[in-house]
């Protein structure tokens, strides 16, 4: 689950936050999980280009052994392009 706010520019384009509970596992798992996103985004934050707050909130459904960041590329890559257009446009820029 995703949730994105636009707030005002201040040089950052976009800022991560992230909830993994435990039903997605133990310690282990959820650290995993949370690594992957922190490397998915620090490759492709910049791709967002909109001052955005971004919280992603894992799911006891997501599988955490079979979470590799090729997994994170394929769901999120067009997850952050629809932000970007949807957020781009609202702003007018």
């Amino acid at each position: 689950m995703v949730f994105a706010l636009l707030r005002p520019v201040d040089g950052v384009s976009a800022r991560l936050g992230l909830t993994v509970g435990k039903k997605c596992g133990g310690a282990v798992a959820r650290n995993r999980i949370k690594r992957v996103l922190r490397e998915f985004f620090r490759l492709h934050g910049a791709v967002v280009q909109v001052p955005l707050d971004i919280v992603i909130v894992a799911k006891k459904s997501l599988d955490a052994v079979g979470f590799s960041f090729e997994a994170a590329c394929r769901e999120l890559l067009p997850l952050v392009a629809r932000l970007r257009k949807d957020f781009s446009r609202a702003t007018g820029a």
